[in-house]
């Protein structure tokens, strides 16, 4: 019973952090073409100089759904809550929130 519930915490976890990859994919894309801001990290930035902004937000963004999955695959103890827990965290506060305060 325990693993059951487990496993749809995980799974809720993983969806909810699903979302936040694609939500900031469109953020970025708002900050970047409406607001005229500049990517901060440096490597998506330079793969947007490189690619143009539309490919390397999608690639970007399968790349982290990937790895998603990825982590998924390997998330058999209860520690794999805690994990995803602190990437839903650190993803709010380092995506999603500086590019809300950008565009509201």
């Amino acid at each position: 019973m325990i693993h059951l519930l487990n496993n749809r915490v995980v799974i809720g976890c993983c969806l909810v952090l699903g979302l936040l990859i694609v939500f900031d994919g469109v953020l970025t894309y708002i900050g970047i073409v409406v607001h005229n801001q500049v990517e901060g990290n440096l490597f998506l930035a330079r793969l947007i100089t490189t690619i143009g902004l539309i490919p390397a937000l999608v690639l970007s963004r399968l790349f982290a759904l990937l790895m998603l999955g990825v982590l998924y695959n390997f998330s058999d103890s209860g520690f794999s809550i805690f994990i995803l827990l602190g990437i839903i965290s650190a993803y709010i506060a380092f995506s999603i929130i500086p590019w809300l305060l950008v565009i509201l």
